[in-house]
């Protein structure tokens, strides 16, 4: 179920849709990883601070921020989910 509408970023080019009335970013990295698994190529959909979604890709996405190394996903003390790299949270904010 793909995107049904594209919103403007903060900047451009976009990589932020709306998905169900949410703004959702979607990154891509070489490795994504959690606590029990490791995802080479891999995206996450963050919306917030908040991850929604990840999960590997074997062709281009549209709409995908390719930030390239390594993305840790994290769950707080809440138990949400949230992504990293190099020790700074990737939020939906461009």
């Amino acid at each position: 179920d793909g995107p049904r509408s594209w919103v403007e970023a903060r900047r451009s080019p976009s990589q932020a849709y709306s998905k169900g009335g949410r703004i959702v970013r979607r990154v891509g990295a070489h490795k994504v990883i959690t606590l029990d698994q490791e995802l080479t190529l891999a995206v996450v959909e963050i919306c917030g601070e908040r991850v929604v979604n990840y999960y590997s890709f074997t062709d281009e996405l549209p709409m995908t921020e390719w930030l390239g190394g390594v993305i840790a996903l994290k769950r707080d003390a809440e138990g949400i989910m949230h992504a990293w790299q190099n020790n700074i949270m990737i939020t939906e904010d461009i």
